[in-house]
């Protein structure tokens, strides 16, 4: 029988000069035919400085902004799990979306 273990990954938050933000206006609601090609699509929102990158830094994307896929590798699992139980300890009332993060000497640095 194969033993498989999860190495240690140390989970960073890209929160350094991150804010969130609520506009002024309101945004214009989706619209009911056609594409919907706004580029707010809620008044909250959250913004976080681009990571440095360059050799030795691999991207890895655990979900989308409107779209969700389960992740099949144990690190994706993790992230599922984790967006899930954000929802469930909120009450309903947080959620994760385009979860993603920069895997560099064995830290992953989300995101988000």
């Amino acid at each position: 029988m194969q033993k498989r273990f999860l190495i240690g990954v140390d989970l960073r938050w890209n929160t350094k000069g991150s804010f969130v933000g609520r506009t002024l206006l309101n945004v214009n609601p989706a619209p009911t035919e056609g594409e919907d090609d706004r580029v707010l699509l809620y008044n909250d929102f959250l913004v976080s400085p681009l990571l440095p990158t360059g050799p030795g830094y691999i991207e890895q994307k655990f979900s989308g902004s409107d779209d969700f896929e389960a992740n099949t590798d144990t690190l994706g699992r993790v992230m599922d799990a984790y967006a899930h139980h954000v929802i469930a300890d909120s009450g309903g009332t947080l959620m994760l979306t385009d979860l993603q993060g920069m895997i560099n000497a064995g830290f992953l640095t989300m995101i988000c």
